[in-house]
């Protein structure tokens, strides 16, 4: 290695590299390291790569006649990171100045050729979505670009939630958590959201239904690509009955199983074959996507005739004729649940 004799003349004869191999930007192959390359690099957040085949010290313009430092980076690779952006920043994604996805960090990802400055959340763990924004800094205009990645009935709630504000021209916000003030505000156009229902609020309602019931039994709800009728009439059946609501259903005849006791066997002797209103609380099980959920429920049999009766002690059969219809609620317990804001 060879070391300056004199204090001036490191700065007379300043030691370089000349440097010959493969240089890559990326995986891409690079004929030489101009400005303009590194600037490209920075922008797209490229790290270049250098595989050094042959290197020659020199020390101001003559070579050094100690080459022992050159010798010692063949076959190396120099590694040159791009300059860093800023650090992404926490936002929320706001309908109409409501939270409808509480927390999303973004952060510069890149800068086009245009000057364009693309912004994502790549970088946050776990996203409940994937967004990202383009900004032209000439014309002022942000594209827009979002999809759910988290696979939960709640996520896609709020994506659909949020696809239908923007759809109808409501005003979507990102806000900036850190500062407490709006970032970018305005509507989105030409928004194209496809629902594989036959609009968007059937799919709504649909997923709100879902979310109840998942909230209700803690469970998490696989649903299929195909909806079969069935399984949508169970969900709407289901979670009515978990809103509080009283579900009609017409009826003809019902067998059950019943112990008949002494007071009860009274009355049918007292009241004949008249017809008068019944009612029974009790378990039922629904069936949704191939599970099942338990639930007890009142059922108000109106109109009713008893067709069969107990003849004997040990006999527990009856026949029940429901001349009208049967109405069933759900019976509550003392528990209260809290629901989400955006399941109201």
């Amino acid at each position: 290695m060879s070391s300056p004799l004199r204090d001036d003349a490191r700065k007379k004869y300043p030691p370089r590299f000349v440097l010959n191999g493969i240089a890559k930007i990326g995986d891409d192959k690079i004929n030489e390291l101009s400005p303009e390359i590194i600037e490209y690099a920075n922008r797209h957040q490229l790290s270049i790569s250098l595989e050094i085949h042959s290197a020659t010290k020199y020390l101001g313009e003559e070579k050094d006649p100690i080459q022992t430092e050159a010798e010692s980076l063949i076959g190396a690779t120099l590694i040159k990171e791009p300059r860093k952006f800023s650090e992404p920043r926490p936002y929320s994604i706001r309908i109409d100045n409501t939270p409808i996805f509480d927390y999303i960090e973004l952060g510069v990802s890149e800068i086009l050729e245009d000057k364009s400055v693309v912004v994502t959340n790549e970088k946050q763990q776990s996203p409940l979505i994937n967004i990202r924004l383009v900004f032209n800094v000439y014309t002022h205009n942000v594209s827009v670009s979002m999809t759910a990645v988290d696979h939960s009935n709640e996520t896609l709630l709020r994506y659909v939630t949020l696809m239908k504000a923007a759809s109808e021209g409501k005003n979507i916000s990102l806000y900036d958590l850190k500062n407490n003030t709006v970032f970018l505000s305005g509507p989105l156009r030409d928004c194209d959201y496809k629902s594989g229902f036959s609009n968007v609020d059937d799919e709504l309602d649909f997923l709100r239904r879902i979310c109840e019931i998942e909230e209700h039994f803690s469970v998490k709800i696989k649903i299929p690509d195909v909806i079969m009728t069935k399984d949508y009439k169970q969900v709407r059946y289901l979670s009515d009955l978990l809103r509080g609501e009283r579900v009609k259903r017409n009826a003809d005849e019902i067998k059950c199983t019943a112990i008949a006791g002494d007071g009860f066997r009274n009355r049918m002797k007292e009241t004949g074959d008249a017809i008068e209103d019944l009612v029974n609380v009790g378990p039922s099980r629904v069936t949704i996507f191939g599970s099942d959920f338990d639930i007890q429920i009142v059922r108000e049999l109106k109109n009713t005739q008893i067709m069969h009766r107990p003849s004997g002690v040990a006999e527990q059969w009856i026949i029940i004729r429901v001349m009208v219809l049967m109405i069933i609620r759900y019976r509550r317990s003392g528990r209260v649940r809290r629901q989400r804001r955006w399941l109201r």
